[in-house]
C-alpha cells in the first residue's frame, strides 16, 4: 500500500443495559430479513464515511495521508511496497541514500538516529514508467514520476523527469554499441531482469532510487486511453503519421490509436526525438486532466480493466492511491523536466550527450528534495559534448501546456 494508518479502537465504549423483559421468539425469515438489512445498513454508513472524511480533507482539516487512510483503510503503519519489493538492489548504491543535513516538514535538522531510508520512504516515492516499442524490447519512453507526499500544499507535487530513449550511458550499461538507453531493457545487463536493468543505469546514473515501476506496450497503451473515453485535447498542429493517419489541428477527443500518432510522430519536429519528447508532455497533461475530470470513483470502477493492460508490482490498492493522488494533485503543481543535454555522435550513431553540471543541479532541486545534495562526481553518466544551453532548464507545468504554451521552451534563469 503506498499509505497506511492503524485504526483506533474505542475501549471505554459502555454499553447501558434496558430492563428485562419477556423476549419473544425470532422466525428464521425474520433473522434474514434482519441479517440482510444490516449487511445494507453497514454499506450506507461506510460509503457516507468515506464520503465525508474525503470532502473534509480537501477543506485542509485532515493531512492529505490521513484522508488517504481514512477513505482507503490499509490498516498498515508503513508503506507496503518497501517490504516485499521483488525489485533488485534499489538502494544499493551509497549516492543514492540520504546524506547530511536532512530536515523535517518544518526545516529542521533531523538527527542520524531518525534519518534513513525510512524518512524518504515516508516523503517521496519513485515511479519508474516505462512504454516499449511495437517489439517490446525497447524503450520508447522512460519516465520517472517523484510524488512529493508532503501535508504541507506548499511542497506536495508531482515531478516528471523525461529521459530520452537515445541517451548516452555507455556501452557497458546499453549492451550495444549504440551505448542508447533504450536499448538497456533487452540488451543490458544480463544477470538482471530487464526492469532491474533500466532500474540500475537510472540509479547509477541519475541517483534516482526507484520503489515502483509500470510498462505498457503499444496496445496496452492504445486500450487504456480507450477505456478512459478518450483523450479531450487542443491538437496544436497537423500530425501526419502517414498518408492514411492523420490529425487535424483543433479540439478533438483523441482515440486510443490516435494518441498513438500524436505521442509517437517525430518525422515533422526539427529537432526529431526530442521535439516527440516535449509535446508528449502536452499529451499527458491532457491524459491526467482526463483522469481528474472522470473523477475518482469511476476511476477505480475502471481499475481492473486497466491494470490488464500495463505490467507493474504495485497492487490493486496503491493504484487506488496514485489514482487518490492524481485526482486530487492541481495541474499547476505537476511539472514535467527533460534530462539537460545535446545532441552528440558516438560510433556513428546520432545520441543524447546529457550535461553533466546541469542534471545534477535538476536532480538536487527537484528529485532530491528529502536526501541531500548528489554530487557530479557521483554520477555515472558520460557527458559527449557540452556546447549549447538550449535544454537546460525546459520545464513545464501541466496547467501551462493546457493553457496553450509551447512545451519545452527555455525559461529564463530566475
Amino acid at each position: 500500500m503506498l499509505f497506511g494508518k492503524k485504526k483506533v479502537s474505542d475501549e471505554n465504549t459502555v454499553q447501558e443495559t434496558a430492563p428485562k423483559r419477556k423476549r419473544q421468539k425470532i422466525t428464521v425469515k425474520q433473522w434474514i430479513i434482519l441479517g440482510v438489512t444490516a449487511v445494507i445498513c453497514g454499506i450506507m454508513v461506510y460509503n457516507i464515511a468515506a464520503g465525508f472524511y474525503l470532502m473534509t480533507s480537501t477543506k485542509r482539516e485532515l493531512t492529505f495521508k490521513e484522508a488517504i487512510s481514512l477513505v482507503l483503510p490499509h490498516n498498515r503503519d508503513k508503506f507496503k511496497m518497501f517490504e516485499d519489493t521483488e525489485l533488485d538492489g534499489l538502494y544499493s548504491d551509497p549516492s543514492i541514500r540520504p546524506t547530511e543535513q536532512i530536515k523535517d516538514d518544518q526545516g529542521n535538522v533531523i538527527g542520524e538516529e531518525d534519518r534513513g531510508m525510512d524518512y524518504l520512504k515516508a516523503h517521496q516515492i519513485n515511479i519508474l514508467i516505462m512504454g516499449l516499442d511495437e517489439n517490446k524490447s525497447n524503450t520508447d519512453i522512460i519516465l520517472v514520476a517523484s510524488i512529493d507526499l508532503s501535508d504541507s500544499e506548499e511542497t506536495r507535487s508531482i515531478s516528471l523527469l523525461q529521459i530520452p530513449r537515445d541517451t548516452f550511458v555507455g556501452e557497458e550499461y546499453a549492451g550495444s554499441v549504440t551505448g542508447k538507453i533504450n536499448g538497456v531493457y533487452s540488451v543490458g545487463n544480463q544477470e538482471l531482469t530487464p526492469v532491474n536493468r533500466v532500474i540500475e543505469v537510472i540509479s547509477k546514473n541519475f541517483a534516482i532510487p526507484i520503489d515502483h515501476y509500470i510498462t505498457c506496450d503499444l496496445d496496452g497503451f492504445k486500450d487504456i486511453v480507450d477505456a478512459l473515453g478518450g483523450i479531450p485535447m487542443n491538437v496544436p498542429h497537423q500530425i501526419t503519421y502517414d498518408a492514411s493517419r492523420i490529425i487535424y489541428p483543433g479540439e478533438q477527443v483523441l482515440s486510443g490509436e490516435q494518441s498513438e500518432w500524436f505521442v509517437r510522430y517525430r518525422s515533422g519536429y526539427n529537432e526529431g526525438d526530442i521535439g516527440r519528447e516535449k509535446w508528449q508532455r502536452l499529451f499527458m497533461a491532457a491524459f491526467l486532466s482526463r483522469v481528474k475530470d472522470i473523477g475518482m470513483t469511476e476511476m477505480y470502477e475502471l481499475l481492473p480493466e486497466l491494470t490488464t493492460y500495463c505490467t507493474s508490482d504495485m497492487t490493486v490498492d496503491e493504484f487506488k492511491d496514485l489514482i487518490y493522488i492524481g485526482t486530487n494533485m492541481e495541474l499547476e503543481d505537476v511539472s514535467v523536466y527533460m534530462v539537460p543535454g545535446e545532441a552528440a555522435t558516438y560510433n556513428g550513431y546520432s545520441v543524447w550527450s546529457v550535461h553533466k553540471d546541469e542534471t545534477a543541479l535538476m536532480l538536487n532541486e527537484h528529485f532530491r528534495k528529502y536526501q541531500g545534495d548528489v554530487e557530479v562526481y557521483d554520477l555515472e553518466m558520460i557527458e559527449l559534448a557540452n556546447t549549447i544551453n538550449v535544454y537546460e532548464n525546459t520545464q513545464d507545468n501541466f496547467q501551462e501546456l493546457l493553457n496553450g504554451e509551447t512545451p519545452g521552451q527555455k525559461n529564463e534563469e530566475e
